[in-house]
């Protein structure tokens, strides 16, 4: 009997010994399913067509957004909407005023009111929200790089799958076009505005009318 009763133990612990040998074997197969996953996610991707977003705007709209957003010496936030002229090509040609709080060290939108004007611009007009411009107190290229609250901004609305970009105007006529993550191109029609730099997430310009 006892040793009937040895044998089953040893029997059993043989047995709990397999199963948690299985159960590791388990986990590591399915831990190497993910990273496969992953590989041929990542793979997958690599050979698809990168997506660029296609914007144009006038230099005659970008002056008068440049006039608007410096005409105080507190920042000044607006928005700018327009069509899809075609597929992720779109037409920045509309202002939009936004209820905001200002200093001269920064300014932030008024959250109710700037989804009440989302929500008119979709609804009403059929019109998407394309770009977020604003000033800064400052001067020169520098002058112009965005801060982290507009960094901010920019993801929540790359988060939200907004096909949106921001600008932002230094008091002398630099305006630096920018993305987190979006690939985009800009194209400005029209004179008076030199293009300064080029990358992937980010556009310089300068409106060469404008003296420091």
């Amino acid at each position: 009997m006892e040793k009937t009763k040895e044998l089953i133990l040893k029997v059993e612990k043989a047995f709990e010994q397999d199963v948690e040998a299985f159960q590791k074997e388990a986990e590591n197969l399915l831990r190497f399913k993910k990273q496969l996953g992953d590989l041929t996610k990542d793979f997958v991707s690599s050979l698809e067509p990168k997506l660029v977003l296609q914007y144009r705007i006038g230099s005659l709209f970008l002056k008068e957004c440049f006039k608007y957003l410096t005409s105080s010496p507190e920042e000044v936030i607006h928005l700018v909407s327009g069509m899809e002229f075609e597929k992720n090509l779109f037409i920045l040609d509309r202002l939009e005023k936004v209820e905001y709080r200002a200093s001269i060290v920064g300014a932030k939108a008024d959250v109710k009111d700037l989804f009440k004007k989302l929500i008119e611009m979709d609804e009403k007009y059929g019109h998407l929200l394309l770009a977020v411009f604003h000033s800064h107190p400052f001067g020169g290229v520098a002058g112009a790089c965005p801060s982290g609250i507009d960094r901010n901004l920019q993801e929540n609305l790359e988060k939200s799958g907004y096909k949106t970009i921001q600008a932002v105007f230094s008091r002398d006529g630099y305006v630096r076009f920018f993305s987190n993550k979006l690939s985009f191109e800009i194209e400005v029609y029209g004179k008076g505005v030199e293009k300064i730099s080029e990358q992937e997430n980010e556009k310089i310009f300068k409106l060469s009318e404008i003296k420091g």
